[in-house]
């Protein structure tokens, strides 16, 4: 492996960046180098912040009283999200930002309404990081909007549509997310 204990150039720097989503069902990638499929929708600009992607596991102390530590540590839950502000507002955007919605023409425009409390607006999506030569992607074949949906509407600075997007259990034997890389400083297999 060429991972030394100091490599600056595995230091990922996503200076190209691209964040995709389609409907759930629709093939993910197995494979950095994969064509997306044709249903997954590029959802254009985020803003300078990036994305934030997230692994968090609640984890339960078992104490017994014969212990002032905890004796056992039980994993109840995984939370992994992937969370980033939305530089465009359009057709595909707002109902990825607000969890789903349905557009109708009016008279003279658009007219977008949220869907009913309680309604699930699953979608599959794809982050690609580019630094140099080097490709990294996220894929998770099953997520939904959970965040809180803001915009700052200021007369000088873009409005952005924060997005967290949760993952959600996909199958039996089948993970919620992957990682994807064509990295020289990943040898997994020696």
């Amino acid at each position: 492996s060429p991972m030394g204990a100091e490599t600056p150039e595995a230091i990922l720097i996503a200076a190209g960046f691209h964040i995709y989503t389609a409907p759930v069902g629709t093939p993910i990638p197995v494979d950095i180098d994969a064509a997306l499929d044709g249903d997954f929708t590029d959802v254009g600009y985020t803003t300078d912040d990036g994305a934030v992607f997230t692994h968090t596991p609640t984890v339960n102390p078992i104490t017994m009283h014969q212990s002032f530590q905890p004796v056992r540590y039980v994993v109840a839950s995984v939370e992994d999200t992937l969370s980033f502000v939305l530089g465009q507002w359009d057709e595909d955007t707002i109902p990825l930002a607000f969890g789903g919605g349905e557009w109708t023409a009016t008279a003279n425009g658009w007219m977008f309404e949220p869907v009913d409390p309680g309604t699930i607006d699953e979608r599959c999506v794809v982050a690609d990081a580019v630094d140099g030569d080097v490709h990294w992607r996220i894929c998770m074949p099953r997520v939904m909007q959970q965040g809180a949906s803001s915009s700052t509407l200021t007369k000088s600075g873009a409005a952005g549509l924060a997005c967290t997007l949760g993952a959600m259990a996909v199958g039996a034997g089948e993970k919620p997310w992957s990682l994807l890389t064509d990295s020289p400083y990943v040898n997994a297999g020696s």
